[in-house]
């Protein structure tokens, strides 16, 4: 799909910073970044970027496009390739409204069910993405899932949650096609991420309004979430929405996505003058925020700082260089004083709040706090069993950790994950799936800040800063629990990660696109 530059930022300008000096002058830079991101990260027809193995990846792609099957023109192919299409589309749909209602059996069962139509839709023909970098690491990164699974001690125990992990790589690949559908609607970029962006908001909301009715009734959770040693005067009613397990850190992981998701869309409506999808989106994030607080998660709250920080200077950035917003001195300071506006409220909300007060100290609390006591001796136990699998790792899947736990767990402590991602990552699939995570993280980092330097539009460039800030946001959150697992959040992360990837490769094939043009052009 060709990204429409006609009315697109122009290249970012040259002046420096003076008037905001928390925001790093980068764009001084911005005539050699800019090039440079389009000569590295513009998609290639063979997958070169990662040598003769990428090259046999796309050749099985190409081949998988052209089977007799995809190759036929029949009306009757024809109408099975359109139902195949719209079968894939509802069941990616029934996958995410299943998500916060459902246990992991109906969501893992509609996603496999997606997959499966999915590849009937490649043999006729009708799905097709084109491959970028961020495509490689991820395929990279669920391979050295596999490896470890081969080389486990409990290799068939290892299997099955391999099998449990390739449902995200299943999800990831559905979202991925899907979001490339677009050729039917070329008026309407990125027709599917905002059709599927809006679901999860809506989601989002909904589950927002749910914890609020239950702070109001004074739901308890079926497990205890709090501190037993803590005055109950102090101790937070914590929410836990409609999610399955009823777990209120579970609830927090969901809604830290739909919440990314939402300030992004109310962001692009405001600064787009859509002022009723605006005030709307607006008072969603609201309630979503209100909830989150209330769901008492700490790794939470650090996400939602991080979200904070990074949509303030991603947005700063733009109003202060992109072309059709640098003139706008008003905006800037509207910008400023809501930012403003926001902290305002935060602290007011932990001045009035003691209970809020409490829960916030406790992430300083260490050892005095029992869920931070019990979370680094399970960090401490990890951290021994990486010592002794460090290169591939214990083999992927909560069972296969379960195992090995066991064997090094300190006594009464015990557990079912490593409680961060990072750790998690590294003691099932070793050194290699941690450096394929952190490799896939740096690419599609720098895929999203090149897209600053292109000619892109408006919107999509707040597209890119909407789903990395919401990445990181998400990975904040999984530095400090691994509910990263559950698929009502993962596969939440792997859309936002499909959705990255198809809006950095429009961006930088149409970029690639110009600089050809201009070349030929040049005497």
């Amino acid at each position: 799909m060709a990204v429409d530059a006609s009315s697109s930022a122009s290249p970012a300008a040259t002046a420096g910073w003076p008037s905001l000096p928390l925001l790093p002058p980068i764009v001084k830079t911005s005539r050699v970044i800019g090039p440079l991101m389009a000569r590295t990260c513009a998609p290639r027809p063979c997958l070169s970027t990662m040598g003769l193995a990428t090259s046999k990846v796309a050749q099985v792609w190409h081949l998988l496009g052209h089977t007799p099957l995809a190759t036929a023109s029949a009306p009757a192919l024809n109408g099975l390739r359109l139902g195949l299409i719209w079968l894939h589309r509802a069941l990616v749909l029934a996958a995410m409204v299943a998500a916060p209602f459902m246990g992991t059996g109906v969501i893992g069962g509609l996603v496999w069910a997606g997959f499966a139509v999915l590849v009937a839709r490649w043999l006729t023909g009708r799905a097709s993405f084109r491959f970028c970098l961020i495509d490689n690491w991820v395929l990279l990164f669920f391979a050295t899932a596999a490896v470890s699974a081969m080389f486990s001690s409990y290799m068939a125990t290892s299997m099955v949650g391999l099998v449990k992990l390739l449902t995200f790589l299943a999800a990831y690949l559905n979202a991925r096609v899907l979001v490339a559908d677009e050729a039917e609607a070329p008026r309407w970029p990125f027709k599917w991420l905002w059709l599927l962006s809006l679901l999860i908001i809506a989601l989002g909301t909904f589950e927002a309004v749910v914890g609020l009715w239950q702070y109001q009734h004074r739901v308890q959770p079926l497990a205890t979430w709090q501190d037993p040693e803590l005055n109950p005067e102090l101790q937070l009613i914590r929410v836990f929405g409609t999610l399955k397990p009823a777990n209120p850190n579970l609830l927090a992981g969901y809604m830290i996505h739909c919440l990314g998701l939402g300030v992004g869309v109310s962001l692009m409506a405001w600064l787009t003058r859509q002022w009723g999808w605006a005030v709307l989106g607006t008072g969603a994030c609201g309630l979503m925020a209100e909830a989150l607080v209330l769901t008492g998660s700490r790794g939470a709250y650090l996400a939602l700082a991080a979200m904070g920080g990074l949509t303030f200077l991603w947005v700063g950035h733009l109003l202060w260089h992109q072309a059709d917003l640098k003139p706008l001195v008003r905006l800037k300071v509207a910008w400023l004083l809501a930012a403003l506006a926001v902290v305002g409220v935060v602290l007011t909300a932990v001045l009035v709040m003691p209970a809020l007060q409490n829960r916030l100290l406790s992430i300083v609390a260490f050892r005095e706090d029992s869920s931070n006591s019990f979370r680094m001796n399970v960090w401490s136990s990890t951290w021994a069993m990486i010592k002794d699998n460090w290169l591939v790792g214990i083999g992927p899947g909560n069972n296969t950790f379960k195992l090995v736990y066991g064997l090094y767990m300190v006594p009464g402590y015990t557990a079912l994950s490593a409680y961060s991602i990072f750790l998690e990552i590294w003691a099932e699939q070793g050194l290699f799936g941690l450096l394929a995570f952190l490799l896939l993280w740096l690419v599609m980092a720098l895929r999203a800040v090149g897209v600053l330097f292109t000619r892109a539009t408006l919107t999509t460039q707040l597209w890119a800063g909407t789903l990395i800030v919401g990445l990181a946001s998400s990975t904040v959150y999984g530095l400090f629990d691994t509910i990263w697992y559950r698929p009502s959040v993962n596969t939440l992360f792997w859309f936002l990660v499909a959705g990255l990837a198809q809006v950095t490769t429009d961006v930088f094939a149409q970029t690639a696109a110009d600089v050809a043009d201009k070349t030929e052009a040049a005497p």
